[in-house]
């Protein structure tokens, strides 16, 4: 196979060290953080994911770290009680260590309210994307269009450490086909350490990949796909389907899909690189990937 376009996978993988089931210790996840920065695929690698309520743990991380991450370190703030905790988020990345990269809201099962988006997002600096997690049992079909007229963006959780936590493929599919059709972009976190669909050996959980996202978002974005196309791709279980989706990509179509599916977080950012290099899709620097942006 053939390595993906540059653009397509810059700036992927924000780095979820803190959370499930990697579960590192700040320390730990800052010398990580130091170590990516430096490796050969330092361009793949994203904001740092972090709960407002650990950003002090953070703080005390980086200070303690002489060999440690580029600062001030793109942070994006995480808020597990709602909308209410956004100003505080936004308060806490105040610290010239961190330059506040985004802030993620779960809404629970409530439908998304305009006027109550938009006044949250007044509370988030001009620049800084808030993305909102939809719940399962909130049609995104419905939603999209609230969120696009907020000027916020989405949020979906593809997978954790139980079974019920995996959406169904369709669940999916109908999240990405809205998120395009509306022009909202969007993110995803959890169960996406490898690029494939596929089931766990170990846990028997049936993980989405993150390369057959990449695939749907292209198809549904530039091909027009219908639903049920993308519903195929995210089902996908063999590398060459989804990569004769994403193999004809320029550069300027590469910037276009990585703008509609911007990262996914990630408790292991090695796993997903790993995996992409073991089918052949990416390169190392000096052939392509230093200095590529989105």
């Amino acid at each position: 196979m053939s390595p993906l376009p540059c653009p397509l996978v810059a700036g992927l993988l924000d780095d979820a060290a803190l959370f499930p089931p990697g579960n590192a210790a700040p320390a730990d996840a800052v010398a990580a953080r130091g170590m990516y920065e430096s490796s050969w695929y330092a361009p793949l690698v994203g904001a740092f994911v972090v709960r407002a309520d650990r950003v002090p743990e953070l703080l005390a991380a980086l200070e303690a770290t002489d060999d440690g991450p580029v600062r001030p370190l793109p942070v994006v703030v995480v808020t597990p009680g709602g909308l209410d905790e956004v100003a505080g988020a936004v308060a806490a990345a105040a610290d010239e260590r961190l330059r506040l990269a985004g802030v993620d809201v779960p809404l629970g099962a409530v439908a998304p309210d305009t006027v109550l988006l938009l006044r949250t997002r007044m509370e988030v600096p001009a620049g800084v994307p808030l993305h909102v997690e939809l719940s399962s049992t909130v049609d995104p079909a419905v939603a999209m269009p609230v969120l696009a007229e907020a000027g916020v963006r989405a949020k979906i959780r593809t997978g954790g450490i139980t079974a019920a936590a995996f959406p169904p493929v369709r669940g999916v599919a109908r999240f990405v086909h809205a998120a395009v059709t509306a022009g909202v972009p969007f993110k995803a976190t959890a169960g996406l350490h490898n690029a494939l669909r596929h089931r766990d050996e170990d846990t028997g959980f049936e993980h989405h990949g993150f390369l057959n996202l990449l695939a749907a978002t292209s198809a549904a974005l530039l091909g027009g796909a219908d639903l049920a196309r993308v519903e195929a791709l995210v089902a996908a279980t063999d590398a060459d389907v989804l990569v004769r989706e994403l193999e004809h990509l320029d550069d300027d179509d590469a910037v276009r899909v990585r703008r509609a599916f911007t990262s996914f977080g990630t408790c292991s950012t090695v796993e997903p690189v790993e995996d992409l290099a073991g089918l052949g899709l990416l390169r190392r620097p000096g052939v392509g990937l230093v200095g590529a942006g989105t």
